[in-house]
Formats: structure tokens, sequence, C-alpha cells
């Protein structure tokens, strides 16, 4: 076996629990080993969450066609709610925006039965639900992935982040971009307004899932800093961290009017920049980045990872994304090549991938493939192929090949392949 580039998956650490002690942000998950340890207002979260669905609320089912993102082949998905996360999924699965059929509508506690009626239809089913209702009326046959995934790094020496400070932001200096430090609250509103809500809107579209003001001016309130990006005295881009014990926690970030020149001339990666430096200057060990999608292919955890981030659960976030298949080949393992899953394994965090045309070429294009969405804090990480492991063939530890055509990779056989994933 070669060198694992896998450690044990963790939650978000204890410092960030205590900075939601009384917000949770707007996308996190709760592990059960600090259920004692969530704040009041996090734990009534959840208890809604539950209760609105158990009072007989009414969960919308829809069938989404369209052709395949990358194979242009007709497919179909079957999706409920108007959560954020199933739509993602959706609009990664297609080329471009998909039809919708509606096709009525379920009570959470029938749900389950009633996607698994309709998803002869679908290659691929999703659904969000709370955590309570994923573990009493949802079987093992689905696979659970947190709503978001947080990323955490544990900062190197003073000599090894300052290098790879320099080896990131060098290309940028150029552009006359300056980075400054201010702790005064009234500049928020105009972070918010003119920086935070284009940039995330840009970035995101329909799907965007943005921080309340209200939200954020409350935890600048824990020691929180506005890092500005200035060029020729023009505030072109900000990010709000906040200091919590001995770590940092970059909370929001923004780019002027959610410019594009902007973003090439680095003024995402200069913030970033600063934040670790401030980070060494005041005595910080880690530094906490915020949510991602659960997909190692995303791009905005794809950038945290890219400086050193591990993948840990974020904190606090009372729903699941279910999926589930008929068949893992055509459309869902076109799909699984492009978008990866981050799901739960045991109390820990997996992965699932298809790799690209169903087989290597050779050791070097697996590596190639790979390299690019590794990342530290997996369990493990689960390949599938079409057929068995080609000879010769030698897998990093933590890497598991799963033969597609041993199987139809569902219903029994997804069960005892990814046990406990609810």
């Amino acid at each position: 076996m070669r060198e694992s580039v896998f450690r044990p998956a963790k939650t978000a650490p204890e410092w960030i629990w205590q900075a939601d002690s009384a917000m949770a942000p707007e996308s996190s998950t709760v592990n059960p080993a600090h259920a004692r340890q969530l704040p009041i207002i996090p734990r009534l979260r959840r208890l809604i969450a539950g209760l609105s669905a158990l009072v007989g609320q009414r969960v919308p089912v829809m069938l989404h066609h369209g052709t395949t993102r990358t194979g242009g082949a007709p497919a179909s998905v079957l999706l409920t709610g108007r959560a954020f996360a199933p739509l993602y999924f959706s609009r990664r699965f297609f080329l471009e925006t998909p039809q919708v059929e509606n096709l009525g509508s379920a009570r959470i506690w029938t749900l389950s039965r009633r996607l698994q009626e309709l998803g002869t239809r679908a290659d691929l089913t999703i659904t969000c639900v709370d955590q309570h209702s994923a573990r009493r009326f949802f079987g093992p046959e689905w696979l659970a992935l947190p709503a978001w995934v947080a990323a955490e790094m544990v900062l190197p020496s003073a000599t090894v982040l300052r290098k790879k400070i320099s080896a990131r932001t060098e290309q940028y200096k150029r552009h006359g971009i300056q980075v400054v430090e201010s702790a005064d609250a009234a500049e928020l509103p105009e972070f918010h307004r003119c920086h935070y809500l284009p940039y995330v809107s840009s970035r995101h579209g329909e799907l965007v899932s943005s921080r309340s003001f209200w939200k954020t001016r409350w935890r600048f309130r824990q020691e929180g800093r506005i890092l500005w990006a200035l060029k020729d005295g023009e505030r072109v881009g900000g990010m709000v961290v906040l200091r919590l014990g001995d770590g940092l926690k970059l909370e929001s970030l923004g780019v002027l009017d959610g410019r594009d020149d902007l973003l090439r001339q680095g003024v995402v990666s200069l913030l970033y920049a600063r934040a670790f430096e401030h980070a060494l200057e005041h005595g910080c060990r880690r530094v906490f980045f915020g949510n991602s999608r659960p997909s190692l292919h995303d791009g905005v955890l794809n950038f945290k990872r890219n400086w050193g981030a591990a993948l840990c659960e974020a904190p606090t976030m009372p729903h699941d994304v279910l999926m589930r298949w008929n068949r893992l080949d055509g459309p869902v393992a076109e799909f699984l090549s492009h978008t990866s899953l981050v799901h739960r394994d045991r109390g820990a965090l997996s992965a699932l991938w298809a790799f690209p045309g169903g087989r290597p070429a050779s050791q070097d294009e697996f590596d190639r493939h790979h390299a690019h969405i590794r990342s530290p804090g997996l369990h493990r990480m689960r390949v599938i192929g079409s057929g068995p492991l080609p000879a010769g063939l030698v897998l990093p530890s933590g890497v598991e090949w799963l033969d597609s055509h041993a199987s139809e990779l569902t219903g029994s056989f997804l069960n005892r392949i990814l046990q406990s994933s609810l």
C-alpha cells in the first residue's frame, strides 16, 4: 500500500461549537457525540425541524428531466422539497436547467415509500429531511450525506505558512491590492450590502444561501474584525473573521459588486492570506473555514482544501440529504465521476466516487484524477469502476475499489458496503 492521505474524520472543534452558542450557522450538522455540548437554540432548531415534519407538513415531489452534464444522454432525477441541497445536485446532474414534472406531495412518514414507488421512473432519487425523520422513516438503502461539510486547518509553523502564502499570492502583487484591518462594526452594513451579498449571489445564483446581516453583526461582538482589500484607496473586497480562543473563524467573504475582474486579480486569495497572518499574529493555532457542499468536486471546498484545510463535520444543522438509485451505471456513474459524494459512514465522513470512463488506463491516470479530489479528514474513499481492479493498479491506503459489474450496487448490496450511513 502507498502512503495514506486520509485521517480519521472529526467533528468541528469545541471552540466552533461554543461560537455557535446562540445562533447556529445557516448550514451545518450535528454529531451525536457532541449532543450534550449543543447550545439551547440549535437544540430547539433540531426539535422544531422534527416536530414540523411530524405534524403533517406535506413535502412536494417532482421529477426533473434533461440531458446529462457530460454524456448528453436523456435522464431523470426524482427529488423532493424546496431545499437548496437537492437542487444543487440536480443542477450538477444536468447540462442545462431541467424540465420539471410535479408529482404531488407526501407526508414525511409516507415519503420513503412514495419515492420508492416513483423511483422506477428516475435514474437518481434525492431528498432532504430532518435527521430524526431520516433515522425513523428511511432505511439503510439510502445514502446519507450531511447537508454541508466544514473544513479546518491546523496552522503550521510561521515559516511554513508564510512560504505557502507567498507561493499563493506572488502572482497578484502587481495589481497593487493591500489588505487592512478594522474593528469598526459601523462598517458592517457596507460590507454586507456592497461586497458579501453581490459576491455570494454572483457565485451561487438561485442556489445561494446567504447569511443574515443581523447574524453577522451579533457574532462580530466576539472579537470580530473586517479585513478590507484596498485598491487605489477603494474597498474592493472584505472578509469578516472572529477570534475564538486559540482559533480563527472565517465568518463571511465578499468582493465589491461580485466583480469577476477583481477575482482574477486575486482579491479572495489575498484576503485569505491576510487572515492566516492575522491568526499567526494573535497566537491562533487553527482556522475554521466554514461550510461547503458535500462533494469533493465542489469548487469552494477545493479552494479551501488547496490552502491545506481538512474536512470535518459542520455543527448544528438539522437536515441530511438522502440519495438512492436503481442502477449505478450510465447516467448515475457519469454523475458520480464529476460529483463525488461525501457521506456518513459509521460516525465518520467517507467519499463515493466513480472513476471517469470506468477504468484508468494506467497508474498515472488514476493518480492524476485522484490527486484533484483527495482530502484529509476522510475515513475512506470508495472508487466505483466498470470491472474488477485493473491488474497492476496500486490504490492508496484508505481507498477501495468497487466493481459496478459485480452487482448493481443497490438494495442489500449497497446496504452491505455502506452500512450505518444513516
